[in-house]
């Protein structure tokens, strides 16, 4: 029995009549009688009920004619849900930290031109909620500090990033950098390099914190190697505690990708602390085993390949070599997962 019999059937008990299902159908009456007897034949049935009035259908037509209408509906249904599949919009949605949503910026003209379709949507959050959003398939990836150990998760440091003190322009050990380092500062005034000063000569400002645990033990654990620091208050993003800091009495400490970013107009100086200071991983996460779109894929390359351009990537490994794990080719020796 064919999906096309199914519908002479429905037809003929709606229409009470062969000659008028067969108009209804645009086929002979007498190739629509076949394929009921056909049917008949196949079950060893009568249909419909044969006589002076309409047709009407047996018990075992009935039983066949209900079946016949689930069937029609669920393929039907079927059709709209792939035909949804087919023309729905890909959604893109991506956890990201401070230095990442800079980098979104400077690469969404270039995604949004080759996948104009693709909503790309960004997520900030706590680390903790992050790694659960990812973890639960609710993100596709994270671009974030290295996330707690989780086994379901596939982590590949970017950036072994050193953390750095900021400082206000007017501050004595800036004033004193400057007349040290000449070339410091382009034309327009922004610094080329970050030069090297002893942290006990920054311990005359009042430090803004991040409000996020985990960054907050590295910025404490980076000025408590020389001093104990006063506290002036927290936020919960570094473009706020750099754009503070660019003016007396306050000071931060931040990673070097989000000093080499941060563009605001608010612009303090930063430089390396002598002594070891922390460092703090950034990384792409991912779900364990991650199946990545080609929007996904190149979203990737254009963030990843921003990072190279800095000179930051990780033991110089290549934008290409990460893209060839990525899309699950033979893993190259220098790409490191945690």
């Amino acid at each position: 029995m064919t999906l096309r019999q199914l519908e002479y059937i429905i037809e003929v008990a709606e229409q009470g009549s062969i000659s008028v299902a067969a108009r209804k159908l645009m086929i002979s009456q007498p190739s629509l009688s076949q394929g009921i007897r056909s049917i008949e034949k196949e079950y060893n049935v009568t249909l419909f009920t044969r006589g002076s009035g309409p047709l009407v259908p047996t018990k075992a037509g009935a039983i066949l004619l209900k079946k016949a209408h689930v069937i029609l509906t669920a393929l039907e249904d079927i059709k709209k849900e792939i035909a949804l599949v087919e023309h729905a919009t890909e959604e893109l949605l991506i956890g990201i930290s401070d230095s990442g949503a800079i980098i979104n910026r400077i690469i969404f003209r270039d995604f949004q031109k080759r996948y104009p379709d693709v909503k790309l949507m960004l997520v900030e959050r706590e680390q903790l909620t992050l790694e659960r959003m990812l973890e639960a398939g609710k993100l596709s990836m994270i671009f974030t500090m290295i996330p707690n150990e989780n086994p379901n998760l596939t982590v590949i440091p970017l950036v072994e990033d050193e953390m750095l003190v900021a400082l206000p322009r007017s501050h004595p050990v800036s004033c004193q950098c400057v007349l040290d380092n000449p070339d410091m500062l382009d034309e327009k005034g922004k610094q080329r390099y970050f030069p090297f000063v002893d942290l006990a000569d920054c311990k005359d400002v009042r430090y803004v914190l991040s409000g996020r645990d985990r960054l907050k033990v590295a910025q404490l654990a980076a000025l408590r190697s020389s001093f104990e620091p006063e506290i002036g208050f927290e936020t919960d993003t570094l473009a706020s505690a750099v754009s503070i800091s660019a003016y007396e009495p306050h000071g931060t400490i931040v990673p070097q990708l989000f000093s080499t970013l941060y563009d605001g107009p608010d612009r303090p100086f930063f430089f390396h602390g002598k002594g070891k200071m922390p460092i703090w991983n950034f990384t792409l996460s991912l779900q364990k085993e991650f199946h990545l779109s080609a929007a996904a894929l190149y979203y990737i390359k254009l963030f990843i390949g921003y990072i190279d351009h800095l000179g930051l990537l990780t033991n110089n490994i290549l934008v290409d070599d990460i893209l060839g794990y990525l899309k699950k080719e033979p893993t190259p020796k220098n790409i490191q997962t945690l």
